[in-house]
């Protein structure tokens, strides 16, 4: 039986996340060090400009809507749960396998690229890593992310804990350093001019879709809905904690970078790791230097494993509760007796090697002009789940207007509409800018060569990012055409026994 399945499965589930933990993992999901070296590289100064403007237009609205519904519908695979209560199994599956594919992916692709950068500035600077080198280290990172997302949450919650941690002693070094620079030799010629912190509209089409994605992951503690101890007060309190630790991290990284880096240092495969390797000698002398720079390899090295696991953790549960509730194949809902979806887990694992393995061969281990398109291919998977999404938690006030809500969007309707509304134009502006990049700009009036900003031709660009949509699109379809025929589970079985009604 279906239901009982679902039961049984569930069942294996522990409650062990409390507030600090959901705070902490949040932070440690939206923090992308990778993602934001790209951002200053191709965006310079209007990467913090644009940045501070989408925190109040973007980033509390976000917050606001993912409060709300993760505090009232705290079901396990939130993302999920809340798709398929408002749009049914196709749209809940589509959006959950989308969310889903993009982790191993990034995994393989981008996170891999980022960890073998780290390795070439302070491990092996005169002698980068070679093909067959960087694919047996992206192995090996690959699936240590895998195994510490099946870990018992009790212990694996520890990873995002811990990653947070590091993420924010990894800041501290890089300010002290960069004062200590600063101090010492004052600001350098070739940094990014004052003038290119004013925004425009070119600089904003240019960088809005990884500013964007610098912001997501506030759904991701929904994911653990079910292993949450008190979801109802703890769920809003911890994302706002969580995005406060965001932003402030994000802010101190971007100035140090954009401070001590000359322009044309910044790039996007190593730009972080660079920008510490370029003040440590002067800042602390060569000897402490290298023994400082294998310390914060170390540190970089285990933030994007860190990374990696948390964003793995959550979004194999979404897909195995969607395989659960017969939305893909139902041996994809398989949970461990640790409480983890191990099958999910493994999957991911085979596509992020495959992945890392694919993208080694054909750049023969050359990351600079891979870095962009892997993260706009990153970028647009995930956002088109927020452009399904957010409708979504719209509706949830209409279909289900009698649940108990402990937060509520401030402002009533209107807020709630326009939270959406602005959340939702910039998600679908970031579509746009990243699987048809220079429309708008043709639009607008302002030249864009495609050749120029991405390195190649419009058709193999459109053939990877539209090519790769419309395949995964299929399998998408595919796996609910089959989930289809494995029984059906009782409607809104996904959120038995933790939605409260009003009373």
């Amino acid at each position: 039986m279906p239901d009982v399945e679902m039961r049984t499965e569930k069942a294996k589930l522990n409650k062990t996340m409390r507030r600090w933990d959901l705070a902490l993992f949040t932070a440690c999901a939206i923090i992308g060090f990778d993602s934001l070296a790209y951002t200053t590289s191709v965006g310079l100064g209007q990467a913090i400009t644009w940045l501070i403007i989408t925190f109040f237009i973007f980033l509390i609205p976000l917050g606001f809507l993912m409060s709300e519904a993760t505090a009232a519908f705290p079901a396990e695979g939130g993302v999920y749960a809340w798709c398929r209560m408002t749009y049914g199994k196709l749209f809940g599956e589509i959006t959950t396998f989308f969310y889903w594919i993009s982790n191993p992916v990034w995994i393989g692709g981008t996170l891999t690229a980022v960890t073998i950068g780290v390795i070439d500035v302070f491990f092996t600077p005169s002698h980068p890593l070679g093909t067959a080198a960087s694919i047996a280290v992206g192995l090996v990172y690959t699936w240590i992310v895998i195994i510490l997302s099946i870990i018992n949450l009790k212990y694996g919650k520890w990873t995002g804990n811990l990653g947070t941690i590091i993420k924010a002693v990894i800041m501290v070094v890089m300010a002290v350093l960069a004062i200590a620079f600063l101090a010492r030799h004052g600001i350098p010629k070739g940094i990014a001019p004052a003038s290119s912190y004013r925004p425009s509209v070119t600089g904003f089409l240019g960088i809005i879709g990884v500013i964007c994605f610098l912001w997501f992951g506030f759904e991701l503690q929904s994911s653990t809905g079910e292993e949450m101890i008190n979801p109802q007060k703890d769920v809003a309190r911890s994302i706002f904690i969580g995005g406060a630790i965001t932003t402030f991290m994000y802010v101190v990284v971007m100035l140090c970078m954009l401070l001590v880096l000359k322009e044309k240092d910044l790039t996007a495969a190593s730009g972080i790791p660079a920008a510490v390797q370029a003040v440590m000698a002067d800042a602390v002398g060569s000897g402490t230097a290298k023994a400082l720079g294998y310390f914060l390899g170390v540190l970089f090295i285990l933030q994007y494993v860190s990374s990696g696991s948390i964003w793995l953790l959550g979004a194999c549960r979404v897909q195995a509760v969607a395989s659960l509730d017969g939305s893909a194949p139902r041996i994809l809902g398989k949970f461990s007796k640790q409480g983890t979806p191990a099958v999910m887990a493994i999957l991911s694992g085979i596509v992020s090697s495959v992945m890392c393995v694919i993208v080694f061969l054909v750049t023969s281990g050359s990351l600079k002009e891979f870095i962009g398109v892997m993260i706009a291919l990153d970028t647009s998977l995930t956002v088109v789940v927020y452009v399904l999404l957010v409708p979504a938690i719209v509706r949830l006030r209409t279909t289900h207007p009698n649940v108990h809500r402990p937060f509520v969007v401030p402002g009533g309707a209107v807020g709630l509409w326009a939270c959406a509304a602005i959340t939702w134009i910039l998600s679908v502006i970031t579509c746009i800018t990243l699987l048809w990049p220079g429309l708008l700009d043709n639009m607008l009036g302002h030249s864009y060569s495609i050749t120029d900003s991405w390195g190649m031709s419009r058709l193999r660009f459109e053939l990877m990012d539209l090519g790769t949509f419309a395949v995964l699109t299929l399998i998408a379809v595919g796996f609910w055409a089959y989930g289809r025929t494995q029984g059906a589970v009782a409607e809104n079985a996904v959120i038995e026994g933790v939605v409260k009604e009003e009373a």
